[in-house]
């Protein structure tokens, strides 16, 4: 299926139309809300029949032509209400991400008996259909969802066309039937009015299983895999029945690990697989698609829409056509090689990579191995050479990894210098690697990778992709890097033994070597980096940076735990045309920075926590707050050129040093003694901490705080500050 625009919705004309209701602004947030709307009216109503029967819009500001969704709430057809806080929740949701939604009361047993709130329902819908298009939206686009009572009202006027044709419609008028954990046999309500026990199940005229036909709307039924007793097997044979009459658009969705209530209650919160599956269907009119990869047992050829039936490779995932919310997930435990190259998803809608199984996350490696001994070839006395078996080296390998990081090779520059074991020389021409050795290094280590200068993931110009649960390792320049990026989020996710790859060479001839763990570079904005985990990173672990007129806004890390990297965060933005606004860097614990690897092969030696190169942009609330900065080879922050901390929030953050300075402020050194003092002259807040954190098992890399280290006095709302609680 063509993939379809992003739906726009622009209100005109409204103004007019809302003087007879009362309009809202929705929490500030571009939704304006239209409570109270009658959508039945005349002399022939009953009270009761007059109070329920009524809607509120929730309208997403500034597009048109824009889809809805009629929705009804739960409760047993005995209670519940469109003001219910959870209802209201998913209404803003869905109307933040362009659709609008209608949330519709109807009367309730026993003050109405079947099948009034069945008449309820299809006359809200009515209303709907005749009156979206003076509010933007377009009548052709309505979508009919609920949960549990909801979903019972959702497929009845659906599939009984009595309901709707008492208004002059059919069926075929709603473009989606989405019921959410809905009884698909006569309600337990219908059956107690009737004096039948609601343990009994009956499929009468008042259930949505006695009106299966091919000609309904497209369906997708969705239940938790821990909904109520039968609720999941109801839906199972409601959607089998439709399909038996012909039905080619119904599906069935069961989310593990969900109940009755979380099944709605997630929706609102980030990257909810509910969520994205009923947006995907009202914008694509298709269901999220999610793909498996097995290194062991898949197959290239295969469809990869189950793990029985997997792909193979990571050439196959970058070649796949994926669509806004659909998923990649990797075999947990499986290893791949060379570099992913994300695809965009939509707003709601992200593209996602992560894993399945158990085990530990799967990997992505940027390295080659070399760990055969055919693998190498003597040139003269203690030099070996890579050989060409296995193909040859056609980028830079900026770092060679023994036996998993017991140790790692010690980069040169011209073959003259490979003096010790352990050095090696990229030969560009002849693509290849020399390296000083005592003995076929294929019999020295069980394991040698060959880092390369790619990023492992490039993610240039991508929007609303997600990573979650990957394990990326051994690649010479950025584990995920590039520019232009928006709406891009990266959790719980492992990146070890990244960078040292040749950048470039200097006009005095100097060679310059890079890579970060996780870098946003130029124009990047709404991204997010939360629970991860970095170490031996040769310059940065987390960094936004750029050069040029750009834009760094709205980026958030948060729960890192970071470890033996050059610099654990860090920032510049030069071209005073630039700016940068928003970035958060909070509750992250950050540990011997300049203890990794690549520092002792570094020409600039520069072991910082924070490290603020020098920064023309404009800028704009920069915080950095409730951190662990626990020892570093220089010191825990650098402030280095231009001073624009006036932009800068320190707040709540644990400093330790254990010798030298903690701040490099310009040129002026600050120590423990000087640091209040210091912080106080620069209008920042004192209330810090200078103190060493005491670790469960620091040599065991578990940076937990003890139960009775001080250093948790330091809070945030009751939660001690750095990555782990």
């Amino acid at each position: 299926m063509a993939r379809l625009q992003k739906w726009a919705i622009v209100l005109a004309g409204l103004l007019g139309l809302f003087g007879q209701y009362g309009v809202v602004a929705a929490d500030a947030e571009a939704v304006s809300v239209v409570t109270d709307i009658a959508y039945k009216s005349g002399d022939g109503l009953t009270a009761y029949e007059a109070q329920r029967c009524k809607l509120d819009l929730y309208l997403p500001e500034g597009e048109k032509d824009f889809a809805t969704l009629l929705w009804f709430h739960g409760g047993g057809i005995t209670e519940g209400s469109k003001a219910d806080r959870m209802t209201v929740r998913i209404a803003k949701w869905f109307a933040r991400h362009g659709v609008a939604v209608a949330l519709a009361n109807y009367r309730l047993s026993p003050g109405a008996t079947y099948p009034s709130y069945l008449d309820d329902a299809a006359a809200s819908f009515a209303w709907l259909h005749a009156h979206i298009g003076a509010r933007g939206g377009d009548a052709k686009r309505i979508f009919v969802s609920g949960h549990s009572a909801g979903g019972y009202l959702t497929a009845m006027i659906g599939v009984d066309g009595r309901y709707l044709g008492r208004y002059g419609l059919g069926p075929d008028v709603i473009a989606g039937l989405i019921p959410v954990s809905g009884q698909m046999i006569t309600h337990s309500t219908v059956r107690t009015e009737r004096g039948i026990e609601r343990t009994r199940p009956v499929v009468d005229e008042a259930a949505p299983l006695y009106h299966v036909r091919a000609d309904a709307p497209p369906t997708v039924c969705i239940c938790g895999g821990e909904d109520l007793p039968a609720r999941a097997e109801e839906n199972r044979l409601f959607v089998a029945a439709m399909k038996a009459f012909g039905h080619e658009k119904v599906e069935y969705i069961e989310v593990e690990g969900r109940d009755h209530g979380t099944i709605i209650s997630r929706i609102p919160e980030a990257d909810d697989v509910v969520a994205r599956a009923i947006l995907a269907f009202i914008q694509m009119r298709r269901l999220p698609q999610t793909y498996y990869l097995d290194d062991a047992q898949g197959n290239d050829g295969q469809d990869g829409r189950n793990p029985q039936t997997a792909w193979r490779s990571l050439e196959k995932v970058n070649r796949a056509s994926l669509k806004p919310g659909d998923t990649v997930l990797f075999k947990r435990g499986g290893r791949w090689r060379g570099q992913l190259i994300p695809q965009s998803g939509a707003a709601g809608l992200p593209v996602t990579y992560g894993a399945f199984g158990t085990g530990d996350r799967p990997s992505l490696l940027g390295s080659v191995a070399r760990s055969a001994t055919l693998d190498w070839r003597l040139l003269e006395d203690g030099i070996w050479a890579t050989g060409d078996a296995q193909g040859t080296l056609s980028v830079d390998v900026g770092n060679i990894i023994f036996d998993h990081g017991a140790t790692v090779g010690v980069k040169k520059w011209n073959p003259d210098a490979l003096r010790e074991p352990g050095d090696y020389f990229y030969d560009a021409d002849a693509k290849r690697v020399l390296l000083r050795s005592d003995g076929n290094p294929a019999d020295r280590y069980h394991s040698i990778e060959l880092a390369l200068r790619k990023h492992i993931i490039d993610q240039s110009g991508k929007r609303y992709v997600t990573y979650e649960n990957l394990d990326l390792r051994y690649g010479a320049a950025h584990g995920i890097g590039g520019s232009g990026v928006r709406h891009i989020v990266i959790r719980r996710c492992d990146l070890s033994y990244i960078g040292g790859g040749h950048q470039h060479t200097t006009a005095d001839g100097r060679p310059v070597r890079y890579g970060n763990g996780i870098e946003f570079w130029s124009s990047a904005g709404d991204c997010l980096v939360e629970d991860c985990r970095l170490w031996e990173i040769y310059d940065a672990a987390l960094t936004n940076q750029g050069s040029g007129t750009n834009v760094q806004e709205n980026i958030t890390y948060r729960r890192n735990l970071i470890w033996n990297c050059e610099y654990s965060f860090e920032y510049w933005n030069r071209d005073e045309s630039s700016r940068t606004h928003n970035i958060l860097f909070e509750h992250n614990t950050c540990v011997d920075a300049g203890y990794g690897w690549g520092h002792n092969q570094r020409p600039d030696r520069n072991g910082r926590h924070v490290m603020f190169y020098d920064n023309t942009a404009a800028t704009s609330n920069f915080v950095v707050r409730y951190n662990i900065f626990c020892n570093a080879t220089d010191s825990c922050l650098r402030l280095h050129g231009r001073d624009w901390t006036a932009a800068l929030t320190l707040d709540a953050n644990c400093w330790y040093q254990r010798d030298g300075a903690l701040l490099l402020w310009g040129r002026v050194s600050v120590g423990a003694d000087e640091f209040f003092d210091h912080q106080r002259a620069r209008g920042f807040s004192t209330n810090a901490l200078v103190a060493e954190p005491e670790f469960v098992n620091a040599g065991g890399r578990d940076y937990r705080l003890t139960p009775d280290c001080p250093v948790r006095g330091l809070q945030n709302n009751g939660v001690p500050v750095g990555a782990l609680p």
